[in-house]
């Protein structure tokens, strides 16, 4: 997803798109820490997984707060067309699931994750 991101940001385009595949790639990484963790993820809706990363640990109810937060102005407004996808969103929210992405890659210490496939 992050690599697809960076593709199309390296095309100064598709911001909607940039936005989706970032906050993907946060709930992914999310669920990654999660399940590394022990914990079982059933099906969840795009909010739900910030509750389980409180629950395995990650981070507090104050920071999963502001990802819910974040979702609904950014992905969600970009995705619905209420908000505008402009360049300083896309970079925040990539540069966002990039750095919690390495983090939990480095906290899990995987081999799991495709992202370098």
């Amino acid at each position: 997803m992050l690599d697809a991101a960076q593709f199309l940001i390296d095309r100064n385009g598709h911001y909607t798109v940039i936005i989706e595949a970032s906050v993907v790639a946060i709930e992914r990484s999310i669920q990654l820490y999660v399940e590394a963790s022990g914990h079982d993820i059933p099906g969840q809706s795009h909010t739900e997984v910030y509750e389980y990363g409180v629950q395995a640990g990650l981070f507090s109810k104050d920071v999963a707060d502001r990802l819910e937060a974040l979702w609904q102005e950014n992905r969600s407004e970009s995705y619905y067309r209420t908000g505008i996808a402009g360049e300083h969103r896309v970079q925040t929210i990539y540069q966002l699931a990039t750095k919690l992405h390495e983090e939990v890659v480095n906290l899990t210490r995987t081999t799991d994750c495709l992202c370098s496939d």
